[in-house]
C-alpha cells in the first residue's frame, strides 16, 4: 500500500525560498525498508531487486532510520528509482571494501550499478570510438562501479541519507558511491570516504546541498556533473599524502564532460591539520581533464598553487582547469599554477557553459526531480527569486535569504514593487558584488544592490 512522505526541511542555501506559503515536496512511497523488520524489506538491496524493471513512473523506496551494512547495486534496468531516507546521519548505507582487499577500484563501491565485465573491457578499449558514435545520441543506459553503492539505472534520485565507505585512509582506493546513471540527482546526502569517495563515472549528474568528504582524488570520473550548494571537505590522509579534491577523466577534447563545483564551500572536516597534508583542488587523471570552480568559497586549507600535477608534465597543456568569481582565503589566484591549460575565468559567458543549464542540460530534466536547483550563474536564475517575483503588486512578496555569502549583483527592476528581502542577520547573510569602474563598468552600474522599489533587512551588502 502506498504512503506519502514529506521532504525533510533541512537547512538550504536556496535564497529564493519564501517565508510565506511555501509548500513542502511530497512523494508517494511504494515500499519501505526497515532494519527492524517493520517495513516491507529489511535490506535496501532486497527492495531494489524487487523493484520493477524499465518503469515508466517513479518508484520510491523509503529507507527508515538505521544503519544498513550492505552493498547496494542498482542495475541498468532499474530506471526511475528513488531512495528517500530519514535524514543525513540517520539513514546510513555503509560498506568498507577497498583495493587492499584484492579488488579493483571499480569493485569497491558501497552503492553501485550494473555493467558486465565484457562491456566494461570493450568500453575501455573502444572508448574514443564509442564516444564519437554516441556523442549526439541520448544514452538510455548507464554504467556504474561496484562501490558501496552503485547506480546505473537512469533517472535515479536519492535524498536525505548517508552513503559511506569506512575502509579508512590506509587501504587505498575505496569508493562509497559510483554513478553511471543518466539524469541522476542527489539532494541532502552525505557521501563519505577517503581515497576515491565519489566515482562520477558517466552520464549527466547533479548534487545539491550534499556533503562530500575524502582525501585523494575523492571526486573523480568522466561524467558531466554539477555540484551546487555542497560542502566539499578534505580529511586527514596517510602521512606524506596530498589531498586532491578532483581527478576528472576526460579522454577526448570533444567530450561534453566536466566536474563543475558551483556555489559550494570547499574546506576541511573538523580537526583537520593542514600542516601535515597539503590539499589541492585537483589533478589531471586523463589527458583532457576538465574541472571548474565557480562562485564558491575556498578556505585556507587549499594550497596557494591550487592545482597539482599527476605525473610530471602530463596533460598540463591539454587540460582545462578554471576558476570563476570565487571567494575566501583559498581563492586568491596570484600564486596559482602557470600551466597552459589553467585559467582564471573573467567572462561570464565562458563560465556559463559550466552551469547546470548548459553542462547537464538541466532545463530538460531537473524540474522533474522535485529538488531545488538553478540553471545559471546568478541567484535570479533560481526558480523564483527577484526575477520570479510579482510585478506591480499591492501585496508584499517576501524573499528569505539564508545565511551565506552570495557573490552577485542584484537588480530589483522598476516593475518589481513591494518586495521585502530579509536575511539571517548582518554579516551572516551577505550579498557581495565586484564590478568597479576600473573594469569599465559605469559608476551607476557598480552597485551590489540596484534599482527600485524594495525593502531589505538583516542583510550585509558588500562591494
Amino acid at each position: 500500500m502506498s504512503t506519502v512522505v514529506q521532504a525533510s526541511r533541512l537547512p538550504s542555501t536556496k535564497w529564493t525560498e519564501r517565508l510565506e506559503g511555501e509548500e513542502q515536496a511530497e512523494v508517494e512511497v511504494n515500499v519501505t525498508v526497515a532494519a527492524d523488520g517493520s517495513g516491507d524489506f529489511r535490506t535496501v538491496g532486497a527492495a531494489v531487486d524487487a523493484a520493477p524493471e524499465k518503469s515508466k513512473s517513479r518508484y520510491v523506496i523509503e529507507i527508515k532510520e538505521g544503519r544498513y551494512d550492505e552493498y547496494v547495486f542498482v542495475g541498468k534496468k532499474k530506471v526511475n528509482l528513488m531512495f528517500v531516507g530519514a535524514g543525513r546521519g540517520r539513514t546510513v548505507i555503509s560498506g568498507n571494501r577497498s583495493v587492499a582487499d584484492g579488488l579493483s577500484t571499480f569493485q569497491t563501491a558501497t552503492l553501485v550499478g550494473h555493467a558486465t565485465a565484457a562491456f566494461i573491457n570493450y568500453y575501455s578499449l573502444q572508448q574514443n570510438k564509442l564516444l564519437r558514435l554516441m556523442r549526439n545520441i541520448s544514452v538510455n543506459k548507464q554504467l556504474v562501479a561496484l562501490a558501496d553503492a552503485a547506480v546505473e539505472g537512469d533517472l535515479f534520485l536519492a535524498r536525505d541519507l548517508t552513503i559511506e565507505n569506512t575502509a579508512g585512509p590506509s587501504k587505498g582506493q575505496a569508493v562509497a558511491l559510483r554513478v553511471k546513471a543518466n539524469f541522476s540527482a542527489f539532494y541532502n546526502c552525505d557521501i563519505l570516504g577517503y581515497q576515491d569517495t565519489l566515482y562520477a563515472f558517466h552520464g549527466r549528474q547533479f548534487y545539491r546541498n550534499c556533503l562530500i568528504r575524502g582525501t585523494v582524488d575523492f571526486i573523480f570520473g568522466n561524467a558531466a556533473v554539477v555540484f551546487q550548494d555542497c560542502d566539499i571537505q578534505v580529511r586527514q590522509p596517510n602521512p606524506g599524502q596530498e589531498n586532491m579534491v578532483t581527478a576528472q577523466g576526460r579522454n577526448d577534447p570533444d567530450e561534453p564532460t566536466a566536474i563543475s563545483i558551483h556555489r559550494c564551500r570547499i574546506g576541511a572536516e573538523p580537526g583537520f591539520n593542514k600542516s601535515l597534508n597539503p590539499s589541492y583542488l585537483g589533478r589531471p587523471w586523463k589527458e583532457y581533464s576538465r574541472a571548474v570552480i565557480m562562485q564558491s568559497n575556498i578556505t585556507e586549507v587549499i594550497h596557494p598553487a591550487g592545482w597539482h600535477e599527476w605525473d610530471g608534465r602530463f596533460a598540463l597543456d591539454t587540460l582545462y582547469y578554471g576558476e570563476y568569481n570565487n571567494s575566501g582565503p583559498g581563492a586568491d589566484t596570484a600564486q596559482r599554477v602557470n600551466w597552459t591549460g589553467y585559467r582564471v575565468i573573467y567572462n561570464s559567458t565562458e563560465a556559463q557553459q559550466f552551469a547546470a543549464g548548459s553542462l547537464i542540460t538541466g532545463s530538460e530534466w531537473l524540474g522533474s526531480t522535485g529538488f531545488p536547483y538553478y540553471l545559471g550563474l546568478k541567484v535570479q536564475d533560481d526558480k523564483g527569486g527577484v526575477e520570479g517575483g510579482a510585478g506591480k503588486s499591492n501585496k508584499r512578496t517576501v524573499i528569505y535569504v539564508k545565511k551565506w555569502v552570495y557573490y552577485e549583483n542584484v537588480r530589483v527592476k522598476t516593475k518589481k514593487w513591494n518586495v521585502l528581502i530579509t536575511g539571517d542577520g548582518k554579516n551572516m547573510t551577505v550579498v557581495s558584488g565586484r564590478p568597479n569602474t576600473v573594469d569599465g563598468t559605469p559608476t551607476f552600474s557598480t552597485a551590489t544592490f540596484g534599482e527600485a522599489n524594495f525593502f531589505s533587512r538583516l542583510i550585509s551588502n558588500h562591494n
